[in-house]
């Protein structure tokens, strides 16, 4: 798993070069596809799957009758941050209850106002602090 990409990825080592990867592509390896070589798997009865309305795919988790959109391993966000939905010219802050109004999720700093795609407790530090073995490595 890289972090910041969706999927995992084929690397090639670099003949001579321990630290540098060619990128060959993207795969499906079932079982990790959820980050789950990053946090561990999901609780019991709890599922991930995507549905799909007239705005987009939306990656969902659900238990009995709960769908949402917050994946239930990471626990809260830090402070300074929060999850929004929609866009960023429109967003809504809270999470809607019907699939057909759901809207991807983002996250934004209140404190400096920064927007992102990205979940800030999946960044290499947030990782370490839960005991995750983060390398770092070129890819060519």
């Amino acid at each position: 798993m890289v972090l910041g990409c969706r999927t995992p990825l084929v690397l090639r080592s670099a003949v001579g070069h321990k630290d540098n990867f060619y990128v060959v592509g993207e795969c499906y390896v079932p079982g990790i596809i959820c980050s789950e070589t990053l946090l561990g798997p999901l609780q019991p009865r709890w599922s991930r799957g995507c549905l799909s309305n007239r705005f987009d795919v939306i990656p969902v988790y659900m238990h009995s009758n709960t769908r949402t959109q917050n994946n239930p391993i990471l626990g809260p966000l830090p402070l300074t941050w929060r999850t929004m939905y929609g866009t960023w010219d429109e967003p809504q802050e809270a999470e809607a209850e019907h699939v057909d109004d759901m809207r991807r999720l983002w996250f934004e700093n209140i404190e400096i106002g920064k927007k992102s795609n990205f979940d800030p407790r999946l960044t290499p530090e947030a990782l370490r602090e839960r005991g995750v073995d983060i390398q770092t490595f070129n890819l060519i």
